[in-house]
């Protein structure tokens, strides 16, 4: 019978000492390996109890995230191997060092405890266990902090403001995370959280070139002083001449106020919001001196709004910047429509939020609001109830088949009080009904929705905050023709009788339109205009006082 047998080989005396040095080296790795994650996972358990982790003076600020994501790690370092950083480390904190571009400050994502743990390891230094879990740690929650302020905004923008309803993004970024250190991609991961619209990304190009233009020295004041005007001449234009003036632009400075300048003059109101007359009156004048830094300021605020909007506004979409007092329609990038608008005056400002369109009322009844009716109507009814009986006006009581007619002459409304106020007030389809001939519905918790108007006169007004919180269109019947383009049957012609006719009729909308309220006083236009708008409703100083306090939290 054949025996099959494998011989060992022999081995020296100084090749089993390398063995067993290898052997023991392992031994101690995966001894420290363990010594860490143990330390890892006390220090997780403890924070869950008393709520707060401080790792070398450093609040942490994801803690449940933290948490899951060192549960699924089963404990082990994440970013470091051998007690040695990973290139990922650097990945990470590259992104973190460029957190300015995005208009986030880099020390928010411990970057200076970060620094000197770091320092310490590539001079050689050995870290010690505490040191590596702190180094760990602090990794870890500044990818989670930072993917957060890139993914849904540094703040929570119903803490600044009860007015503003975001629509923001929400993701798992612990899982986001171990699927970025797996594939060795925790930089681009972080990168793909910021918004992805081109519109944001144009205005961090904006902030890059606003602060080159600060470390420049800025641009020049206009002193202050009478009007500047055609056929001025003197210090005060040259002044004006010099602040209009761009790297780009190929002229002699002039102390004459003649036509070219003017058209200057018209560009910067124009992308300012202003009156275009050529005049450097005080509006114009105010807006000319501006600091670069508070335009910086202005930038930064309005990056973090675009980090408030959902990852995707629709492939057909409304987009009403309330502080622009304009309306667009977008179809797969592209803007269809565009509108003036009339906002909220400041008592009643218009709220942010996002929603659906649902359907359109052309020649609509108007329900009067209660708070309207109490505020507004009522001191009318008392002054003058004629004039309210003659633009329309029922005076009813109850709903449904419980809907009661009331003559308002027989009330005396001298003796009806706030408190007992129990009427309705309906103004009835024409031409004076304060919706004008159609209204744009889109159901939400502020009762607010897009309407024609009958006071076309406001919309030759730069400034047109004067609603009740509604939005008035400028061109209503163009704004209908592009929600019912799937419709054949309603024709601009067919629109048009519809509005024209005092009896309301709801048409339901069927295709997919999202509309976004938003509230920016700064972007960049696709050919790279820069546009600024004043702060109607003054949100601006509040996000960016915000923008400077602690971290706010994962969501």
């Amino acid at each position: 019978m054949r025996r099959f047998h494998t011989e060992l080989p022999v081995l020296s005396v100084s090749a089993i000492a390398v063995v067993l040095i290898l052997v023991l080296a392992c031994a101690s790795i995966a001894a420290e390996s363990g010594d860490l994650a143990e330390r890892l996972r006390r220090r997780l358990e403890a924070s869950a109890e008393s709520n707060a982790l401080v790792v070398d003076g450093q609040q942490l600020f994801c803690t449940e995230s933290l948490r899951r994501f060192y549960q699924r790690h089963g404990y082990a370092s994440a970013w470091t191997h051998d007690r040695r950083p990973t290139a990922q480390v650097d990945s990470l904190l590259s992104v973190v060092l460029a957190a300015e571009c995005e208009g986030l400050d880099r020390f928010d994502y411990h970057f200076k405890p970060l620094s000197t743990l770091l320092n310490k390891s590539d001079s050689n230094r050995t870290l010690s266990d505490a040191a590596l879990a702190d180094l760990d740690l602090l990794l870890t929650d500044a990818f989670l902090l930072l993917g957060a302020h890139f993914y849904a905004g540094h703040l929570d923008p119903e803490s600044i403001d009860p007015e503003w309803t975001a629509n923001r993004r929400s993701g798992d970024l612990s899982t986001i995370l171990q699927e970025a250190l797996a594939n060795q991609r925790v930089g681009a991961a972080l990168r793909e959280l910021l918004p992805p619209q081109p519109g944001y990304a144009r205005l961090r190009t904006l902030l890059q070139e606003l602060r080159k233009l600060r470390d420049q020295g800025g641009w020049p004041i206009v002193p202050a002083g009478a009007k500047l005007q055609l056929g001025d001449t003197g210090p005060r234009v040259l002044a004006l001449d010099s602040r209009l003036r761009s790297s780009a632009d190929r002229y002699a400075a002039a102390e004459f106020f003649n036509g070219a300048l003017a058209d200057r003059v018209r560009r910067f109101q124009q992308h300012h919001g202003l009156e275009i007359d050529g005049v450097v009156g005080p509006a114009t004048l105010a807006a000319l001196n501006v600091s670069v830094e508070d335009r910086i300021a202005q930038v930064m605020v309005n990056l973090e709004r675009w980090r408030w909007l959902p990852q995707d506004l629709g492939r057909q979409h409304l987009l009403m910047n309330i502080a622009d007092q304009r309306l667009q329609a977008f179809v797969d990038g592209q803007p269809v429509f565009e509108s003036a608008v009339i906002v909220g005056r400041v008592q009643r400002r218009t709220p942010v939020f996002s929603g659906r369109i649902a359907y359109l009322v052309f020649g609509p009844f108007w329900e009067v609001p209660p708070s309207l009716a109490v505020q507004d109507k009522l001191p009318e009814l008392r002054r003058d109830l004629q004039r309210l009986i003659d633009l329309g006006f029922q005076v009813l009581r109850g709903w449904g088949q419980a809907e009661e007619e009331i003559d308002p002459r027989t009330v005396d409304w001298n003796a009806v009080t706030a408190a007992s106020f129990s009427y309705r007030l309906r103004q009835k389809p024409g031409p004076q009904n304060a919706l004008g001939s159609v209204k744009f519905m889109f159901p939400n918790k502020h009762n607010v929705y897009l309407h024609d108007t009958p006071s076309r006169d406001l919309f030759g007004k730069s400034s047109r905050a004067f609603s009740s919180g509604c939005i008035r269109v400028q061109r209503p019947a163009e704004l209908a023709r592009v929600l019912l383009a799937d419709q054949p049957v309603w024709t601009s012609e067919a629109i048009e009788i519809a509005m024209t006719t005092a009896q309301d009729r709801t048409v339901y909308i069927k295709a997919s339109w999202m509309v976004h309220l938003e509230y920016w006083t700064a972007w960049v236009e696709p050919d790279g205009t820069a546009q600024f708008r004043d702060d109607i409703y003054g949100r601006d100083a509040r996000v960016l006082s915000s923008l400077k306090e602690a971290p706010n939290t994962s969501p």
